[in-house]
């Protein structure tokens, strides 16, 4: 059927259905994944905020992450609290990237020759990173599916009206609230605004001012959430991801996501201390930056060329998705051939011989610059750049489309100037980076890790096991090594690994609270007390802080000092209230004899975590002493609910009610209390 029997309305729901036929396809591809039924990284991170903005927790949820925007939390707390989980919110996002290849057609159709729109949607469809960080509960999708929507709402030619630069300025408060870098396309916003004002005979100013009236009403609750949880009006983490970018030790990528180098990242915010807020961690690491474009300028040069050159190069840097697994089994991985080895040349290209009319292409050389910059000041990896994609098909399809014209109408010397340049184009996207360089995702060791959070162990050692292979110097690999022979009982060679990785980097927090816990289950309390003390002195965050401690704190109850566990537990309490520490110091409580701070601790301990088990089993014990039947009834009784074979739990509850004369309900329980002690191979009290 000839292009001209096809309304613009039935190619868009043809590309929509293109689209989401393969993010369907994709999507029943990702589930035999390694990763499909655990979250890593920022998947987990986003789920720990939209639970937080759903139990009322947010703000020390906030506390412990790096998103940089509320936006993706609050929709994945929506699809939440509408009862669904994960695979709902994936549908959400493939429904997200189909209309964004819907949306970028919409939008090329005022910039593009029809046939070249139509292309430049069915790239759109067809490009492969889309689908597979479609493929991702994390905000890529988001993102991009607004910067198409920001684009098409510009591109119509009623965009300059008062309602729609209104709403342009909402469209980028959305995407600032989602992802804070991408505000700076606020410039480019501007600059299409005040030219296109100016040529309809329109004030600039007023297009300026609503503007900004779109943006500040958008951004309103945004900067007030920012300002009320960390003291800020835009985030903190841009100026740590500012300092990821600009270090001695950066490498243009975002390489510390996992293990020590994120810990010792981290570990810079908290240098004055593990009290320090949001805005004085910003602070520190601003300052940072500053002393290395200052006082290693050479360096910090060529490492911003090393950000421009990662930015354009074919190889997609993987952060928190192991892009590699997609591209060796998934079918459409491998055969999909829209990647940015073939898009960026051709979006060069269209670059290129478009560049004498720059101010009709401002939009599109905008927003693709607004994203190259945000490299250049932070970090380039394949999610980062993505949000940048959609300007980039632009040029390519209006590239093919004048590669396509001068071959229908045999111009040689035309193919011959395009095919130079395109030639030139691809040289520069396939040189100039090390695939090897610049992947830090370490991805047998990621796996271990879920592997390792499941308790498959058999599995999770084999993959450390291919990780040391690839990376034998690696102490976080040797760290999680350790913790799997630990839990299969080979505590000789965890002791082994711990101590290696503790070599390997002897400022590895991790590894030395591991080390010193397997001390101590071996009676060594002073050599482990002394690794405590050991990692007290080069981590000061908080989370290590408030772990050290209480690890102190254990140790010294087992030797027997319970009055220097509980100021040790008491600190450790100070830094972070959990529940495992509540109930650990409750424990230090019941040796000294203080009963009602016992208490205190067990009850608050059960309000944290309303499913600690262990919690409510002492909690019930402690008040049956106090003769508080009732109370010490439902205690024991929400004790055998969330943990029916706690045989301690029941025979406490068989006690409660022989003293309560209830002497069925005591027999049944004290029953089921030997025969679970039985089959749990433990000799039954007499």
């Amino acid at each position: 059927m000839r292009l001209a029997h096809w309304t613009p309305r039935g190619i868009a729901a043809g590309i929509f259905l293109l689209a989401l036929a393969l993010r369907l396809v994709l999507l029943a591809e990702a589930a035999a994944s390694p990763y499909a039924d655990t979250l890593v990284l920022d998947a987990e991170e986003y789920q720990h905020l939209a639970r937080g903005l759903l139990d009322g927790t947010w703000s020390e949820a906030t506390a412990e992450t790096y998103v940089h925007g509320i936006l993706y939390p609050i929709l994945w707390a929506g699809v939440e609290w509408c009862g669904l989980g994960v695979t709902a919110l994936l549908l959400l996002q493939a429904l997200l990237g189909s209309l964004t290849c819907v949306l970028l057609y919409r939008g090329a159709r005022h910039l593009l020759a029809p046939p070249a729109a139509i292309v430049c949607g069915v790239l759109a469809s067809l490009y492969e990173p889309f689908l597979v960080f479609g493929a991702q509960p994390l905000a890529t999708t988001l993102v991009i599916f607004l910067v198409a929507a920001l684009f098409a709402w510009l591109s119509r030619p009623s965009a300059m009206s008062d309602r729609c630069l209104a709403g342009a300025g909402l469209l980028l408060a959305l995407l600032g609230a989602t992802r804070a870098n991408a505000l700076l396309l606020l410039p480019v916003v501007a600059w299409v605004s005040v030219t296109r004002s100016q040529a309809e005979g329109r004030s600039p100013r007023r297009a300026l001012l609503l503007l900004c009236t779109g943006l500040g009403i958008g951004m309103a609750p945004f900067v007030m959430h920012n300002i009320a949880t960390q003291g800020t009006p835009l985030p903190f983490e841009g100026a740590w991801s500012l300092h990821m970018g600009n270090n001695p030790a950066a490498d243009g990528t975002p390489y510390a996501r996992q293990g020590i180098d994120w810990q010792r990242l981290e570990s810079v915010g908290f240098r004055d201390g593990w009290q320090a807020t949001p805005a004085q961690r910003g602070r520190i690491y601003l300052t940072e930056v500053v002393g290395f474009w200052t006082g290693q300028p050479l360096r910090a040069a060529l490492l911003t060329y090393q950000k421009v050159r990662l930015f354009w190069n074919a190889f997609e840097v993987p952060v928190s998705v192991d892009l590699a697994w997609f591209d060796q089994h998934s079918l459409l991985g491998r055969i999909l051939p829209a990647t940015f080895g073939l898009l960026a040349p051709l979006a060069l290209l269209g670059m290129i011989v478009n560049r004498h009319r720059w101010r009709t292409w401002s939009l599109a050389y905008g927003g693709v610059l607004a994203f190259l910059v945000s490299g250049m000041l932070f970090t380039v990896c394949a999610r980062y750049r993505l949000p940048a994609v959609p300007f980039l098909l632009l040029f390519a399809a209006d590239a093919l489309y004048r590669l396509a014209t001068l071959l229908r109408a045999g111009d040689r010397r035309g193919l011959l100037h395009h095919g130079a340049w395109l030639v030139a184009a691809t040289v520069i996207v396939h040189t100039g980076v090390n695939p090897a360089h610049a992947d830090h995702l370490r991805p047998a060791w990621l796996q271990g890790e879920i592997l390792l959070q499941t308790n498959r162990l058999r599995e999770a050692e084999r993959a450390f096991l291919l990780a040391l292979e690839a990376h034998p110097g690696d102490a976080d690999i040797h760290n999680s090594l350790g913790a799997t022979h630990e839990r299969q009982g080979r505590l000789e060679e965890a002791e082994g690994n711990y101590r290696e990785s503790l070599r390997l980097a002897p400022d590895h927090s991790r590894a030395g609270v591991n080390l010193a816990r397997l001390l101590g289950r071996s009676g060594r309390y002073t050599e482990a007390s002394a690794v405590v003390a050991a990692v007290l002195a080069v981590d000061p965050r908080p989370r290590m802080q408030h772990e050290a401690r209480l690890c102190q704190g254990i140790l010294q109850l087992q030797a027997g000092d319970p009055q220097a566990a509980y100021q040790n537990m008491h600190s450790a309490l100070q830094i972070r209230d959990l529940a495992q520490a509540r109930y650990n110091l409750a424990n230090v409580c019941h040796q000294l004899g203080r009963v009602d701070e016992e208490l205190e601790h067990l009850q608050r301990a059960v309000h944290l975590q309303p499913t600690f088990a262990a919690a409510h089993l002492n909690l019930g014990t402690l008040r049956m002493m106090r003769g508080e039947w009732a109370a010490a009834e439902g205690s024991l009784k929400q004790a055998v609910d969330l943990e029916p074979t706690l045989a301690t739990a029941h025979a406490h509850l068989g006690i409660l009610y022989q003293r309560t004369g209830r002497p069925e309900l005591s027999r049944a329980a004290l029953n089921l209390a030997r025969r679970l002690r039985v089959d749990a191979g433990q000799t039954p009290p007499q």
